[in-house]
Protein backbone atom coordinates (compact mmCIF):
# COMPACT_ATOMS: atom_id res chain seq x y z
CA UNK A 1 0.00 0.00 0.00
CA UNK A 2 1.45 3.42 -1.37
CA UNK A 3 -1.01 5.88 0.01
CA UNK A 4 -2.89 6.14 3.12
CA UNK A 5 -5.78 9.00 3.03
CA UNK A 6 -6.73 9.94 6.44
CA UNK A 7 -9.72 11.69 6.91
CA UNK A 8 -11.72 12.81 10.67
CA UNK A 9 -15.21 13.04 10.23
CA UNK A 10 -17.57 14.85 12.70
CA UNK A 11 -21.85 14.87 12.02
CA UNK A 12 -21.16 15.62 7.99
CA UNK A 13 -22.51 12.16 6.76
CA UNK A 14 -23.43 14.20 3.15
CA UNK A 15 -20.24 16.09 2.99
CA UNK A 16 -18.04 13.09 3.33
CA UNK A 17 -20.08 11.14 1.14
CA UNK A 18 -18.94 13.97 -1.56
CA UNK A 19 -15.54 13.61 -0.67
CA UNK A 20 -15.39 9.92 -0.53
CA UNK A 21 -16.80 9.96 -4.12
CA UNK A 22 -14.36 12.72 -5.51
CA UNK A 23 -11.52 10.09 -3.93
CA UNK A 24 -12.75 7.33 -5.54
CA UNK A 25 -12.67 9.19 -8.93
CA UNK A 26 -8.72 9.88 -8.49
CA UNK A 27 -6.45 9.27 -11.73
CA UNK A 28 -2.71 7.40 -12.23
CA UNK A 29 -1.71 4.21 -11.31
CA UNK A 30 -1.41 4.39 -7.55
CA UNK A 31 -2.40 1.90 -5.20
CA UNK A 32 -3.95 3.65 -2.13
CA UNK A 33 -6.12 3.50 0.93
CA UNK A 34 -9.22 5.44 2.72
CA UNK A 35 -9.41 5.53 6.41
CA UNK A 36 -12.38 7.52 7.65
CA UNK A 37 -12.12 8.15 11.51
CA UNK A 38 -15.70 9.38 13.24
CA UNK A 39 -14.83 11.11 16.01
CA UNK A 40 -17.80 10.74 17.72
CA UNK A 41 -20.27 11.80 15.78
CA UNK A 42 -24.54 12.07 17.09
CA UNK A 43 -25.41 11.38 13.86
CA UNK A 44 -25.65 8.06 11.73
CA UNK A 45 -22.80 7.33 8.97
CA UNK A 46 -24.63 3.97 7.81
CA UNK A 47 -25.71 4.81 4.65
CA UNK A 48 -22.81 6.93 3.64
CA UNK A 49 -20.77 3.69 4.59
CA UNK A 50 -23.12 1.36 2.46
CA UNK A 51 -23.34 3.15 -0.75
CA UNK A 52 -19.59 3.91 -1.08
CA UNK A 53 -18.78 0.17 0.26
CA UNK A 54 -21.64 -1.04 -3.17
CA UNK A 55 -19.74 1.37 -5.56
CA UNK A 56 -15.70 -0.43 -5.32
CA UNK A 57 -13.90 -3.26 -4.08
CA UNK A 58 -10.74 -2.42 -5.55
CA UNK A 59 -9.64 0.44 -2.92
CA UNK A 60 -9.82 -0.44 0.63
CA UNK A 61 -12.24 1.94 3.04
CA UNK A 62 -12.14 1.77 6.52
CA UNK A 63 -14.25 3.08 9.28
CA UNK A 64 -13.03 3.83 12.47
CA UNK A 65 -14.92 5.55 15.52
CA UNK A 66 -13.61 7.44 18.46
CA UNK A 67 -15.24 9.03 21.44
CA UNK A 68 -15.35 12.77 20.55
CA UNK A 69 -12.04 14.25 21.16
CA UNK A 70 -11.44 16.65 18.01
CA UNK A 71 -9.41 16.28 14.56
CA UNK A 72 -6.02 16.18 15.49
CA UNK A 73 -6.37 12.49 17.75
CA UNK A 74 -8.32 11.62 14.60
CA UNK A 75 -6.23 11.97 12.57
CA UNK A 76 -3.41 10.79 14.94
CA UNK A 77 -5.70 7.31 14.86
CA UNK A 78 -5.85 6.86 11.24
CA UNK A 79 -2.38 7.12 10.70
CA UNK A 80 -1.66 4.60 13.38
CA UNK A 81 -4.59 2.05 11.61
CA UNK A 82 -2.84 2.94 7.77
CA UNK A 83 -0.51 1.31 6.01
CA UNK A 84 0.77 3.57 3.37
CA UNK A 85 4.32 4.76 3.19
CA UNK A 86 2.28 8.29 2.64
CA UNK A 87 0.13 9.94 4.46
CA UNK A 88 -2.27 12.48 2.21
CA UNK A 89 -4.59 13.77 4.87
CA UNK A 90 -7.97 15.84 3.74
CA UNK A 91 -11.45 16.74 5.38
CA UNK A 92 -14.93 15.50 5.09
CA UNK A 93 -16.24 19.00 3.67
CA UNK A 94 -13.87 18.66 1.30
CA UNK A 95 -13.34 17.01 -2.12
CA UNK A 96 -9.76 16.39 -3.88
CA UNK A 97 -9.72 16.96 -7.74
CA UNK A 98 -8.84 13.77 -9.74
CA UNK A 99 -5.16 14.40 -9.97
CA UNK A 100 -4.70 15.48 -6.26
CA UNK A 101 -3.09 12.04 -5.02
CA UNK A 102 -0.87 11.55 -8.72
CA UNK A 103 0.06 15.39 -8.12
CA UNK A 104 1.14 14.82 -4.31
CA UNK A 105 3.49 11.52 -5.12
CA UNK A 106 5.18 13.30 -8.17
CA UNK A 107 6.84 14.77 -5.08
CA UNK A 108 6.86 12.91 -2.19
CA UNK A 109 9.89 11.88 -0.68
CA UNK A 110 10.98 11.42 2.81
CA UNK A 111 12.08 14.74 4.72
CA UNK A 112 9.32 16.81 2.87
CA UNK A 113 5.97 18.23 3.66
CA UNK A 114 3.57 18.67 0.94
CA UNK A 115 0.68 21.96 0.77
CA UNK A 116 -1.63 21.32 -1.96
CA UNK A 117 -3.59 24.08 -3.44
CA UNK A 118 -7.07 24.21 -2.00
CA UNK A 119 -10.16 26.33 -3.59
CA UNK A 120 -13.21 27.92 -2.13
CA UNK A 121 -16.33 25.98 -3.82
CA UNK A 122 -18.64 29.08 -2.64
CA UNK A 123 -16.96 31.27 -4.84
CA UNK A 124 -19.65 34.12 -4.21
CA UNK A 125 -19.84 33.58 -0.64
CA UNK A 126 -17.34 36.43 0.52
CA UNK A 127 -16.84 35.32 3.97
CA UNK A 128 -15.76 31.99 2.63
CA UNK A 129 -13.64 33.66 0.23
CA UNK A 130 -11.89 35.95 2.15
CA UNK A 131 -11.07 32.84 4.44
CA UNK A 132 -9.24 31.18 2.10
CA UNK A 133 -7.88 34.08 0.66
CA UNK A 134 -6.25 34.19 3.70
CA UNK A 135 -4.81 31.28 3.37
CA UNK A 136 -3.15 32.10 0.54
CA UNK A 137 -1.88 34.93 1.75
CA UNK A 138 -0.29 33.16 4.35
CA UNK A 139 1.33 30.29 2.27
CA UNK A 140 2.86 33.30 0.10
CA UNK A 141 3.79 35.55 3.08
CA UNK A 142 5.36 33.10 5.53
CA UNK A 143 7.26 31.01 2.11
CA UNK A 144 11.35 29.94 3.22
CA UNK A 145 10.09 31.52 6.70
CA UNK A 146 10.28 29.18 10.13
CA UNK A 147 6.27 30.06 10.02
CA UNK A 148 5.46 28.18 7.07
CA UNK A 149 2.31 25.84 7.47
CA UNK A 150 -0.10 23.98 5.16
CA UNK A 151 -3.86 23.31 6.21
CA UNK A 152 -4.94 19.96 7.27
CA UNK A 153 -7.36 19.84 4.54
CA UNK A 154 -4.60 19.35 1.65
CA UNK A 155 -1.27 17.91 3.44
CA UNK A 156 1.09 15.23 2.43
CA UNK A 157 3.62 13.64 4.81
CA UNK A 158 5.87 10.38 4.79
CA UNK A 159 4.42 7.73 7.85
CA UNK A 160 7.75 7.30 8.53
CA UNK A 161 8.57 11.34 8.89
CA UNK A 162 5.06 11.98 10.44
CA UNK A 163 5.57 9.40 13.74
CA UNK A 164 9.55 10.12 14.11
CA UNK A 165 8.07 13.98 14.29
CA UNK A 166 5.33 12.81 17.13
CA UNK A 167 1.85 13.21 14.80
CA UNK A 168 -0.18 16.20 15.28
CA UNK A 169 -0.28 17.52 19.16
CA UNK A 170 -4.05 16.14 20.36
CA UNK A 171 -3.11 17.41 23.88
CA UNK A 172 -3.06 21.65 23.09
CA UNK A 173 -5.45 21.62 20.32
CA UNK A 174 -8.08 19.90 20.65
CA UNK A 175 -10.56 21.78 18.36
CA UNK A 176 -9.95 22.26 14.23
CA UNK A 177 -7.32 25.04 14.87
CA UNK A 178 -3.65 25.46 15.33
CA UNK A 179 -2.87 21.63 14.65
CA UNK A 180 -1.73 22.00 11.22
CA UNK A 181 0.61 25.09 12.32
CA UNK A 182 1.95 23.83 15.11
CA UNK A 183 2.98 20.20 13.63
CA UNK A 184 4.65 21.94 10.83
CA UNK A 185 6.74 24.56 12.57
CA UNK A 186 7.52 21.78 14.73
CA UNK A 187 8.74 19.23 11.64
CA UNK A 188 10.06 22.88 10.20
CA UNK A 189 12.47 23.29 13.07
CA UNK A 190 13.17 18.85 12.84
CA UNK A 191 14.74 19.74 9.61
CA UNK A 192 11.91 19.05 7.26
CA UNK A 193 10.95 21.02 4.21
CA UNK A 194 7.93 22.33 3.29
CA UNK A 195 6.88 22.18 -0.26
CA UNK A 196 3.91 23.78 -1.64
CA UNK A 197 2.43 21.65 -5.04
CA UNK A 198 0.37 23.69 -6.95
CA UNK A 199 -1.55 21.16 -8.77
CA UNK A 200 -2.67 19.36 -5.69
CA UNK A 201 -5.85 20.64 -5.53
CA UNK A 202 -9.42 20.28 -3.71
CA UNK A 203 -12.49 22.49 -3.40
CA UNK A 204 -13.26 23.35 0.13
CA UNK A 205 -17.58 23.69 1.14
CA UNK A 206 -17.46 25.59 3.59
CA UNK A 207 -20.21 27.96 3.83
CA UNK A 208 -20.50 30.97 6.23
CA UNK A 209 -22.24 33.85 7.15
CA UNK A 210 -21.23 36.87 9.52
CA UNK A 211 -21.31 35.19 12.56
CA UNK A 212 -20.10 31.74 11.53
CA UNK A 213 -17.45 34.07 9.92
CA UNK A 214 -16.32 35.61 13.50
CA UNK A 215 -16.78 32.27 15.06
CA UNK A 216 -14.17 31.04 13.35
CA UNK A 217 -11.59 33.76 13.25
CA UNK A 218 -11.98 34.02 16.96
CA UNK A 219 -11.42 30.35 17.21
CA UNK A 220 -8.29 30.64 15.23
CA UNK A 221 -6.88 33.68 17.78
CA UNK A 222 -7.51 31.53 20.67
CA UNK A 223 -5.49 28.60 19.12
CA UNK A 224 -3.11 31.17 18.54
CA UNK A 225 -2.24 31.69 21.82
CA UNK A 226 -1.90 27.68 22.36
CA UNK A 227 0.55 28.07 19.12
CA UNK A 228 2.77 30.33 20.41
CA UNK A 229 2.72 28.92 24.29
CA UNK A 230 3.74 25.02 22.55
CA UNK A 231 6.57 27.39 19.79
CA UNK A 232 7.84 28.86 23.29
CA UNK A 233 8.24 25.74 25.16
CA UNK A 234 9.84 24.15 22.42
CA UNK A 235 12.67 26.90 21.82
CA UNK A 236 11.35 27.43 18.50
CA UNK A 237 12.28 31.00 16.54
CA UNK A 238 9.64 32.50 14.15
CA UNK A 239 12.15 34.76 12.65
CA UNK A 240 10.84 38.05 11.82
CA UNK A 241 7.06 38.80 10.67
CA UNK A 242 6.98 42.73 9.78
CA UNK A 243 3.94 44.10 7.83
CA UNK A 244 1.88 41.30 7.56
CA UNK A 245 -1.37 43.32 8.70
CA UNK A 246 -0.55 45.90 5.92
CA UNK A 247 0.42 43.06 3.15
CA UNK A 248 -2.68 41.10 4.25
CA UNK A 249 -5.29 44.16 3.85
CA UNK A 250 -3.81 44.62 0.26
CA UNK A 251 -3.63 41.03 -0.84
CA UNK A 252 -6.59 41.19 -2.75
CA UNK A 253 -5.93 43.95 -5.04
CA UNK A 254 -2.97 42.17 -6.33
CA UNK A 255 -5.32 39.38 -7.64
CA UNK A 256 -7.49 38.62 -10.41
CA UNK A 257 -10.83 38.08 -10.83
CA UNK A 258 -12.00 40.35 -8.30
CA UNK A 259 -14.42 43.49 -8.92
CA UNK A 260 -14.02 46.34 -7.13
CA UNK A 261 -16.65 45.92 -4.85
CA UNK A 262 -15.31 42.47 -3.84
CA UNK A 263 -12.32 43.40 -3.64
CA UNK A 264 -13.41 46.69 -0.86
CA UNK A 265 -15.53 43.64 0.74
CA UNK A 266 -12.31 41.59 0.96
CA UNK A 267 -10.09 43.33 1.66
CA UNK A 268 -12.41 44.82 4.62
CA UNK A 269 -13.08 41.00 6.05
CA UNK A 270 -9.60 40.43 5.77
CA UNK A 271 -9.34 43.34 8.63
CA UNK A 272 -12.15 41.95 10.69
CA UNK A 273 -10.58 38.37 10.55
CA UNK A 274 -7.68 39.72 12.63
CA UNK A 275 -9.49 41.77 14.57
CA UNK A 276 -11.61 38.37 16.03
CA UNK A 277 -8.31 37.03 15.94
CA UNK A 278 -7.14 39.16 18.41
CA UNK A 279 -10.47 39.14 20.52
CA UNK A 280 -9.40 35.29 20.44
CA UNK A 281 -6.03 35.57 21.37
CA UNK A 282 -6.93 37.80 24.20
CA UNK A 283 -9.52 35.79 25.72
CA UNK A 284 -7.45 32.74 25.68
CA UNK A 285 -4.49 34.98 27.10
CA UNK A 286 -6.87 36.03 30.00
CA UNK A 287 -8.39 32.40 30.34
CA UNK A 288 -4.51 30.76 31.33
CA UNK A 289 -3.93 33.68 33.33
CA UNK A 290 -6.89 32.83 35.33
CA UNK A 291 -6.20 29.02 35.57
Amino acid sequence: MKISVVIPTYNRPDALHRCLNALLDQIGDLSYEIIVVNDGSTVSYDKVIENVQSITSSIPIAFYEQENSGPAKARNYGVEMAEGDYIAFTDDDCAPHPNWLMSFMAHAKEGVVLGGHTINAYRDNLYSEASQVLVHFIYAFFKDNPSMFFTSNNLCISRKAFMSAGGFDCTHFATSAGEDRELCVRMGSLGFTMQWVGEAQIDHYHAMDAEGFKGLHTKYGRSGWDFHQRVNALNIDLGKQKNFFNYLIKYPWKKSGYSFRERCRLSYLLFLSQRYGRKGYLEASKKSKQL
